[in-house]
């Protein structure tokens, strides 16, 4: 999933490799990185908020952004850029605050381009994450959209395993956190709220280890994964490390007691250090967890997922067919229901560990470019989908031509984006399938990111 525009597309802590939200009205126009602020200081009453979290003002008919403002609140903000979609402005003062506003609990709140919500109290963020999902829907002619979407089911803070920081070798030390919201300076991280403890101190430690072994001037990424087994860390770097460098990194390693380091040399990675295989269990089910494979953000997460899928299929009966399948975070628990599984995924590297559990009839396959056509579909009663947030376009624009009483009666469909979430079911409705029932999972807290998972029927 592509990261909030503040972020660089790799320093990333949202999870699907799938990019924003963009709900009707809450689009946010860009901000180049080295704007700054101009012209007079404007007092502005906020609307509402937009889908990207920020408080939706207007102002000499124009829209007016204004990141961490509330609505019903009065504030103070200069403009910072603007184009057709309205004016970017900064926050500079809070004339009449919200009854719903808290107190952030970083202290780089606002700096970092991470979070966006951490001044609203966490019951309003899933409402509004709610109505993304509603708003969304209703654009795409479902009046009943309120109807449909049930309460969010809202996640703990401090419960992602798997992010991406930013590094930059200096002169005297290594600047090791995420990025400074609109900027590609980075801001060194004590600790981040967001990610499980294991992860949340890794930066302030790797600051330290790693500046003997980079080299002056270098700068990448440092993706991290809280396994079951330990951390698995891929470092890029500049070039093959000598014998020197790779002792240095096995050092590293060690010392951080890493499950495994690999580094990163361009786009090819190469792993360094296998101190313990990094495993990750989905269902009853122990995988290895391939470099670079795609994981859900939190265990709780994909536990919540998981459990909304099941109850969607359990009582159904035939063959499944799991699309945009990863490792198997769907389909190894419906197998283990006793359900013939095939599931489909791009990347060989997820489906391979799949296939070798015997459970699962697993296959590499790009959707977007090959979906499962109609003779392909009507083997499966079921289909369950969790495409990237590009959506499922093509795969639904299959599933809609099926004629009427053949093939999938039930699709079963995971998403992180409400805008393509909501085009792929306006695709399957035109198509015969009533879509029953919308619930969202806020895994991505204090982001403008949702999941969510549907059911529909025919």
């Amino acid at each position: 999933m592509a990261p909030p525009r503040s972020f660089r597309p790799s320093n990333r802590l949202s999870g699907s490799g799938k990019g924003p939200a963009k709900g009707r009205g809450g689009k946010r126009p860009s901000t180049p990185p080295a704007a700054t602020p101009h012209g007079p200081i404007l007092s502005l009453s906020i609307d509402r908020l937009g889908a990207r979290g920020d408080g939706i003002a207007h102002a000499d008919g124009q829209t007016v952004f204004v990141p961490f403002a509330l609505p019903g609140e009065t504030v103070q903000a200069q403009a910072l850029s603007r184009s057709s979609d309205g004016v970017s402005t900064v926050l500079k003062g809070i004339e009449q605050p919200s009854a719903h506003r808290t107190d952030p609990v970083c202290p780089h709140f606002t700096r970092c381009g991470g979070c966006v919500t951490q001044h609203m109290i966490r019951e309003d963020e899933s409402i509004w994450k709610r109505s993304l999902i509603v708003e969304a829907l209703k654009h795409r002619g479902f009046e009943d959209a309120d109807a449909l979407v049930s309460s969010t089911i809202a996640l703990p803070a401090g419960s992602r395993r798997r992010a991406v920081f930013g590094y930059r070798r200096l002169a005297e030390r290594v600047v090791v956190g995420f990025n400074e919201r609109a900027s590609h300076q980075i801001i060194p991280l004590d600790a981040c709220p967001v990610l499980v403890p294991t992860l949340s101190s890794l930066p302030a430690r790797l600051s330290a280890l790693l500046a003997p072994v980079l080299p002056k001037g270098s700068q990448g990424d440092i993706m991290v994964v809280a396994s079951d087994t330990g951390v698995d860390m891929m470092l890029d770097i500049p070039a093959i490390p000598d014998l020197a460098g790779r002792e240095g990194l096995a050092a590293v390693a060690d010392q951080l007691d890493l499950a495994r380091l690999t580094v990163r040399i361009g786009k090819t990675p190469e792993p360094m250090v296998m101190r313990r295989q990094p495993v990750i269990t989905l269902g009853n089910t122990r995988l290895s967890l391939p470099i670079g494979a795609f994981l859900q953000p939190s265990a709780e997460g994909q536990q919540a997922l998981q459990n909304l899928v099941l109850a969607a299929v359990r009582d159904t009966t035939g063959a499944v067919a799991d699309l945009f399948c990863g490792m198997g975070t769907f389909a190894l628990p419906i197998a283990e229901l006793g359900r013939q599984v095939t599931a489909y995924d791009l990347e060989a590297v997820q489906t391979a560990p799949l296939h070798t559990t015997g459970r699962v009839k697993a296959q590499a396959r790009d959707l977007f470019r090959l979906p499962l056509i109609i003779d392909e579909l009507k083997p499966f009663s079921t289909i369950v989908l969790d495409p990237p947030r590009a959506g499922a376009q093509q795969q639904c624009q299959e599933l809609a031509r099926l004629p009427p009483g053949t093939g999938p009666q039930r699709v079963v469909m995971v998403s992180c984006n409400p805008a393509t979430f909501s085009r792929d079911a306006r695709i399957l409705a035109d198509g015969g399938y009533q879509l029953n029932s919308v619930t969202p999972v806020d895994q991505f807290v204090w982001s403008a990111h949702v999941e969510l998972v549907a059911v529909f029927t025919r």
